[in-house]
Parts: structure tokens; sequence; C-alpha cells
């Protein structure tokens, strides 16, 4: 991604599911574990990419805690077009190969790009001044003045067409009239865009700013819905033994317990396709609404700290929907009692020691700091 973000592009990384790009990581190396080959796999991934990759190590109190940081590029801005094409050539070979051997031997690993070079090939390195390109490699890790000097003079192993380089894509002639100088490695294409940036043309880079997925941006009507049946059914399922006397004599029913699964089969398929588009789905929602409900162990019942939630013990600062923060104190009575609404017995706290409105004419206005 950020490869094909911009050339100016950096970035930071902490390697911890072993995943390649279209299935799980096969391990290649057996003399190594699996987390330092699948750590090697990633820093040779950035290298395709056409970064300098460095290696650390966070303090964080985790087993896996090696990072990777690219500051800087492997190339100038003008031969990001070579890299395209080898970026693009590496993720083909890597999603369209076979599975690698179970059997436990070594799999046979890709040629480091700082193998061995021929005699053409250093003093290719040498003329990189002269030449930046011809130090760059194409999509098949052969330098790019050496495939271009193979099509020019046409020699070749009989495999590749002599109007191409050794890697069978770097050609001296195209229907596009792109001269050779730019370093262009593209097989045919009849379109008008070149297949160096046609890779790129379905991403989209994520935004900026991160859309809000914590469910409270969804309607309000489908919340207080959702709230409304949660809480009857709690109601419902309360027995004698669930039952507490209050200090001023009544008898609350507390309510039992449900299940999170058996919430989502009462609820709507339209409802339960907006709650899986969220972080957390239904348990968030529910959550975010603590001064009602205690999530636990897969299963959903009334609040058990309702005179801490309902009452000044629990008032701190904190964040609210809007990012600004939000003092206790400028919360009171701006809400009306969930309890108060909808519960048979009402709330179980008086008027003066809950937070939350008892009605209407208790309602006050929202104030941020």
């Amino acid at each position: 991604m950020a490869a094909r973000s911009s050339y100016r592009c950096r970035y930071f990384l902490l390697p911890c599911c072993s995943h390649d790009f279209s299935r799980k990581f096969v391990r290649r190396d057996s003399k190594s574990s699996q987390y330092r080959d699948y750590l090697n796999y990633v820093k040779e991934i950035g290298g395709i990419c056409g970064f300098n990759v460095e290696e650390d190590i966070l303090r964080i109190p985790s087993t896996k805690r090696i990072c990777f940081v690219a500051l800087t590029r492997g190339h100038t801005e003008v031969e990001q077009t070579l890299v395209d094409e080898r970026i693009s050539a590496y993720i083909d070979g890597r999603t369209m190969a076979p599975p690698a051997p179970r059997d436990g031997r070594t799999t046979p690993t890709p040629a480091p790009r700082d193998a061995e070079r021929s005699t053409s090939e250093e003093l290719a390195a040498e003329r990189h001044d002269e030449d930046p390109l011809s130090a760059v490699s194409c999509s098949r890790h052969i330098p790019v003045s050496k495939c271009l000097a193979s099509a020019s003079s046409g020699s070749n192993s009989g495999d590749v067409p002599v109007s191409k380089g050794l890697c069978g894509l770097c050609s001296t002639s195209n229907s596009r009239d792109v001269p050779v100088s730019q370093g262009l490695c593209s097989t045919s294409n009849s379109g008008d865009v070149p297949v160096s940036q046609s890779w790129a043309a379905e991403f989209e880079a994520r935004g900026k700013v991160e859309p809000v997925r914590n469910c409270t941006k969804l309607n309000r009507d489908v919340v207080r819905r959702v709230v409304d049946m949660v809480g009857a059914e709690l109601i419902r399922r309360g027995s004698d033994s669930d039952y507490s006397q209050l200090d001023d004599g009544r008898c609350w029913n507390r309510g039992g317990s449900l299940p999170i699964q058996q919430v989502a089969h009462m609820l709507e398929a339209s409802t339960l396709q907006q709650l899986k588009r969220e972080c957390g789905g239904l348990q968030t929602l529910l959550k975010n609404h603590r001064n009602i409900f205690t999530v636990r162990e897969s299963a959903v019942k009334f609040t058990d700290n309702l005179d801490s939630s309902h009452t000044g013990s629990s008032a701190k600062k904190r964040k609210c929907n809007n990012n600004a923060i939000c003092d206790a104190a400028l919360l009171y009575k701006t809400k009306l009692c969930w309890f108060h609404d909808k519960h048979p017995q009402g709330c179980p706290l008086m008027a003066d020691k809950c937070n939350f409105a008892h009605g209407q004419n208790e309602l006050r206005i929202r104030i941020f700091k």
C-alpha cells in the first residue's frame, strides 16, 4: 500500500499473523522458526517494493515485537515505473503459484536480489551514475540494462523472442513508441494506459478520516428498538429469585440473562446487517449503554452496578461521541432514564439520586467544553 500510494510515502509495520497475499503463509525455510521465516518474507517484500527496510524491536509486552521501518527508497522517482512493474510481477507470482509441499522439506526460496552478479551486471552497476536505470531490475529481477542489451543484440537462449530481453518483457520496440531510455518493462497492451499503471487502476488509498464504526452513528430509532427489545426480554426472563427489596419498600425485578446469540436471532435481517458493518456489532451497541446493560461471557443482563452507574460515584471526565471532553457534572440529567420510562417497577433510585432525568421536566441541555 505504501508503494502504491506515493513515492514520498513511508511505512511502519509490526507483523503479527502470518498471511500471504491470497492465502496463509507457507513456511519456506525449515531451519528457522515460523515467525522468523515470516519476518524475512515481509522484509523481502519491502525490498521488492523499493524500500530500504530497517528492523527494530519494540519495548512492548508481547512476544511479537519485531517491527520494520522504511524511511527511504532505493530508487529515484523517475524509476518508479520499473519498480511498479516489479511489484506487479511479484504479486502475480505469489498469488498464482501452487502451494508449497507440506512434507517438512525446505521450500525453494527466490534468489536474493543481491546474489552473484555477472561481469556485465557489475559493469552496469558501475555505470549507475551515468544511467540510473542500469542498476534497476525488471519484473524478473534481471537488470534492465542487461535485458535491453540482450534485446538489442539479439542474443538469447532461444526461449525468448529476439525482440525481447532476457526477462521476456523488456522490449526495444512497442506499439506506443515509448523510448527505451524510459525503461518501460511492459507486455503487449492494446489500451491507452501503460501496463505499469494499469495494475493500480482499481486501487483506492484509504482516506485520511477514518469512518466511525462504533455504533454511535446508527439510526437512533434502530438503536432504541434494539435496546427496548433486549430490556423487555430481560424483564420477562426475571424469576422470583431476581427480585430485590429496595430502600423505599418496592420489590424490583433485576431481570434474567440473555445470550448474545439469541438476541441476534430476535433481530430483523436488515437491523442485523447494519450491526455487522460496525466494529463489535451487537455487543458494541449494548456496551455503549453500560448504564442499562452488562455484557459478560457472551451474555447480556441489566447492569450489576445500578447505584454507581446512575449516581455521581463514577463521575469522571471522558470523551463524548464528538470527541469533546465531557464532565459528568455537565451530563447530569441530560438523558432520560430508561428504567424510569420502560421498567415496570421504574428506576430503582430516587429522582434526586439518579444521574438521568425522570421525565421531561427534569431534562437538561447537554453542554460541551
